[in-house]
């Protein structure tokens, strides 16, 4: 018998749904979208990755067809792109370097005609195309699987993530490989007319066009990403996980009948700890108002007592201001990183030019954010993972906000990697010097060896924190 006030056997706790977890309907019936919108939804649905994660999800087939297609259409491009970039050579003709234009059709016979492989030089590409495709495919539906899965098994909901991916190739995938191949042809182009023309002033135009190339690839692939994880919100199962009891926070106690004196059987933890939001779980402040002060003390708080952070975090509902966070972060540390190579850039040239300077902030900016997102999204993915070697008898959706919040963790990482980098700037082989001194000899391997080593040593330790963080949360309630 429960005490009066107590939790009835059909009072249980489990994940609300997010408005992407909702299927669409007009009488409360699912609705299956057609096949003709399922298979071209990466394009119908490009600017709403949540709406084509959706569909994508619910037709594996035409998200296999889909996927062929999206090969045969990167092929077509890239091929496309070789043959105008053989119709334009600056080239030895035996005596001078000199311009050769020629039509389409001898630019094509000149690309079959070497015939330098034992097989067809459009199948040499179309082969390169699926390599990097799967690759692709696969990087993204594994780091997409934690924001996908939520309970049940974990097979199927890397399926859907697989789908996502494809989904990912198809649409916005295709858009980016049409774009940075007509982009880059064009300046293997022009740059071999200004090499014809005799190197004119205007040639440093060629030179910006083609860092801004370099620089558009990594925007595209922080672009690729961001839509493959907006369409894994929208393709995460619409079945509700199965009723699950109330527990005890502390030791996962079944609290449905509530025990006499306010504390568990098992471990004697103050029951309102697991079962009132307003006593400990109660929230954080980025979660109920987001500004830059409750972001400072997010991040503040993670990285000094992840504990008392995630035992504050309320687990269940909405998770938009999680990834709201994590983006924070990313954008945040482009602009810490940039100010800092800026810095070093100033030192190493001071008398550079005003446009070299803000080239290097603009990629300054750039990558260390994108490199930070990739980190964070694949020591994520190597957590799931690791979580999906023991069986869980709880709902998945505790990860995606664990993950999430740990992109506090980036700053530590970013921290050492800048102190790294200004040592270097300061007092240059500094370790390679101390070697010298120890051993007698040097090594131009002593610098990347201690990175490759500290690097490791800190994902090992944030895979810990990760391991902490679940313990914490695997029995929240709210």
């Amino acid at each position: 018998m429960s005490s009066s006030g107590g939790i009835q056997d059909s009072d249980v706790v489990a994940p609300l749904p997010t408005a992407s977890e909702v299927p669409e309907s007009a009488d409360g019936s699912e609705v299956r979208p057609g096949r003709l919108v399922c298979l071209f939804a990466p394009f119908l649905y490009l600017l709403k990755p949540r709406k084509c994660g959706r569909v994508m999800a619910s037709s594996p087939w035409c998200a296999v067809i889909a996927y062929v297609l999206a090969l045969i259409f990167i092929w077509c491009t890239i091929l496309a792109g070789v043959v105008v970039d053989e119709a334009t050579q600056y080239e030895w003709d035996g005596q001078n370097m000199k311009l050769t234009e020629r039509s389409y059709a001898d630019a094509w016979a000149s690309v079959t005609g070497d015939m330098y492989f034992p097989v067809h030089p459009s199948l040499l590409i179309f082969a390169f195309t699926t390599l990097w495709a799967l690759v692709a495919t696969l990087v993204i539906a594994w780091i997409t699987f934690p924001v996908v899965h939520r309970s049940g098994s974990a097979f199927r909901s890397f399926g859907r993530a697989l789908r996502v991916a494809k989904g990912a190739v198809f649409g916005p995938g295709l858009v980016l490989v049409l774009l940075f191949t007509t982009s880059i042809v064009w300046c293997i182009n022009a740059s071999d007319r200004q090499f014809a023309d005799g190197l004119p002033g205007n040639s440093y135009f060629i030179e910006v066009w083609f860092g801004a190339n370099f620089v558009g690839v990594w925007v595209g692939i922080a672009i690729l990403g961001t839509w493959a994880r907006r369409a894994a919100i929208g393709a995460r199962s619409t079945e509700m996980p199965a009723s699950i009891p109330v527990t005890c926070e502390e030791c996962g106690y079944d609290l449905t009948h509530l025990p006499e004196g306010g504390r568990c059987t098992e471990c004697g933890e103050d029951t309102r700890v697991s079962l009132e939001p307003a006593y400990r779980r109660c929230g954080v402040d980025w979660e109920r108002r987001r500004s830059v002060e409750s972001w400072l003390s997010a991040n503040l708080g993670l990285i000094r007592n992840p504990r008392t952070f995630y035992q504050e975090l309320q687990m269940r509902g909405d998770d938009e201001a999680g990834f709201a966070f994590a983006f924070c972060n990313y954008v945040m540390i482009g602009l810490a990183s940039a100010v800092s190579i800026l810095g070093m850039y100033f030192i190493e040239e001071p008398t550079a030019r005003l446009l070299n300077l803000l080239a290097v902030f603009a990629v300054g900016a750039t990558l260390p954010a994108i490199v930070a997102w990739l980190l964070h999204s694949v020591v994520g993915a190597i957590a799931a993972t690791l979580l999906l070697i023991r069986p869980m008898s709880r709902p998945f959706a505790y990860l995606s906000k664990i993950w999430q919040y740990e992109s506090a963790y980036l700053w530590m990482i970013v921290a050492v990697g800048h102190a790294f980098a200004w040592s270097f700037v300061i007092f240059e082989d500094w370790m390679s010097d101390i070697l010298s001194a120890i051993v007698g000899s040097g090594s131009i391997f002593a610098e990347p060896a201690v990175i490759i080593v500290t690097l490791i040593v800190m994902v090992a330790g944030w895979l810990l924190r990760y391991s902490r963080a679940i313990r914490l949360v695997r029995w929240a309630n709210l």
